[in-house]
């Protein structure tokens, strides 16, 4: 299957390339770090998520069966300093867009597999589960739940949310990631036995990146895309159940007579999209 990974120059996505590379047609996006086509075989194209800037040639015209969308603006502090900037890229609209687009002019339904995080909660104590009352505390998670409402309502029935921890791992797959990473900072400062303050009341399901990597390949080899002309069929197969209706209804009229008066679908959903 065709997946594109959004971000796929951030740690996450640089993992996913690397993992998904090896059963599926792989394309990413990037907008500032470009991975060398040396390090991966998988096609880039630049898209600026909050513009729309990129979007024709990496959705309408690649035709993905699957988007991960990793890219965000995930530097809580960031978030803090600029939230409009933040929401542009962290609530994916231009990108659900694109892909009722991609409905619409080519009756392909692509799974969107969403990032989300475990910041959507106010922390108030441990242990989370799905259905708990979502009351961010900070600019990110605000983003983030907006992201997720965006999405169930304007891509019903067509995604997944995974709403991930403190993400960590090895050094990415390909280039650095331009941030500190969790477990690489604290293995810097214990080798240079430098003291460092450390929050005491944070508690959080720190996952594995390897762990959301296999999640994913799960989730794609579980999904079954629809065939290539399956909207146009199932057209057909109603107009040919309305024509054969109104031909036990009006048995003296002909065929042609009945096809007459039926509506033009394809033209009625040409016009719409």
């Amino acid at each position: 299957m065709r997946v594109l990974i959004t971000g796929g120059s951030g740690y996450l996505g640089q993992f996913l390339i690397q993992h998904l590379s090896n059963e599926h047609d792989v394309a990413f996006t990037y907008l500032h770090n470009a991975v060398s086509p040396q390090e991966t075989a998988a096609q880039a194209f630049k898209v600026n998520l909050a513009t729309r800037e990129g979007l024709q040639a990496a959705v309408l015209d690649l035709q993905p069966h699957i988007v991960v969308n990793c890219a965000a603006v995930s530097q809580p502090a960031a978030c803090e300093r600029d939230y409009e900037a933040c929401k542009a890229l962290n609530v994916p609209k231009q990108l659900v867009t694109a892909l009722q687009q991609l409905r619409h002019q080519h009756g392909h339904d692509a799974l969107l597999i969403h990032i989300s995080t475990d910041q959507v909660y106010d922390g108030s104590r441990p242990d989370w589960r799905e259905g708990d009352p979502t009351v961010p505390v900070n600019a990110y998670g605000r983003s983030k739940l907006e992201a997720e409402q965006h999405i169930q309502q304007e891509w019903p029935g067509r995604h997944v949310i995974l709403r991930c921890s403190l993400i960590y791992g090895p050094e990415p797959p390909f280039q650095p990631v331009g941030r500190p990473l969790f477990v690489q900072f604290v293995e810097q400062v214990l080798a240079k036995g430098q003291e460092t303050d450390f929050f005491t009341d944070e508690y959080r399901s720190a996952v594995y990146v390897y762990d959301i990597c296999n999640v994913i390949q799960h989730i794609i080899r579980k999904y079954k895309p629809k065939a290539s002309g399956e909207h146009s069929t199932q057209q057909q197969q109603q107009q040919q159940s309305d024509q054969h209706k109104q031909q036990q209804e009006h048995p003296s009229k002909t065929a042609a007579d009945v096809h007459q008066q039926q509506p033009n679908t394809d033209t009625a959903a040409a016009a719409a999209a």
